[in-house]
C-alpha cells in the first residue's frame, strides 16, 4: 500500500482533528478568554496563515508566465 493512500491520509486527518479538539479544550480550561473570542482568534489566525501561503505561492507581478 503506498504511503499516500486515501485510507492513511484520512486517518492522519482524523487524528489531527481529534488532537485539535483536545488541545482547544485544554486551552479553555483555566483561562480568562471565552470560547467565542478563542474561536474568533483561531479563525483569524488561520485566515492569515492561508493568505500568507497563497501570497507566497503567487509569482511576482512582473514575472512572465512560461509558454506565452
Amino acid at each position: 500500500m503506498p504511503v499516500t493512500s486515501p485510507v492513511l491520509l484520512t486517518l492522519v486527518a482524523m487524528l489531527a482533528f481529534a488532537g485539535n479538539s483536545l488541545l482547544c479544550r485544554a486551552a479553555l480550561l483555566n483561562t480568562a478568554i471565552d470560547p467565542g473570542s478563542f474561536t474568533a482568534l483561531r479563525m483569524l489566525s488561520g485566515a492569515a496563515a492561508l493568505w500568507w501561503i497563497v501570497h507566497l505561492r503567487q509569482p511576482p507581478s512582473g514575472a512572465s508566465s512560461a509558454g506565452n
